[in-house]
């Protein structure tokens, strides 16, 4: 049988080809498939609570850097960002959390 820290790996791994390979609405629709998934593997409140505080806080960093013209999407959706960026920082902080719990 596949462990979960297999499938969250192979997940992770997923989350970061999708932006890559999809357009910006498709990226949106397969990150939160995976985050669905993920959410699924931990199946905790804090995990949840987590996913939206890292995507919130990292969305907020992000927009700052590009109002401050730091950086520049070239196809952002909203306040400068690509829609699909509030949910590759969620499944970050699930894939760090996950981390922490094998190591």
């Amino acid at each position: 049988m596949i462990s979960k820290n297999k499938i969250f790996l192979v997940l992770a791994i997923i989350s970061v080809i999708i932006p890559v390979a999809l357009q910006n609405k498709n990226a949106f629709i397969g990150l939160g498939i995976v985050t669905i998934l993920m959410l699924f593997i931990e199946r905790s409140r804090k995990s949840f609570y987590l996913f939206v505080i890292v995507a919130l806080i990292g969305t907020l960093a992000e927009a700052t850097n590009v109002h401050f013209g730091i950086w520049h999407y070239t196809n952002p959706d909203f306040i400068g960002i690509p829609i699909w960026l509030p949910i590759i920082w969620g499944n970050a902080g699930l894939v760090i959390y996950r981390l922490g719990k094998f190591l």
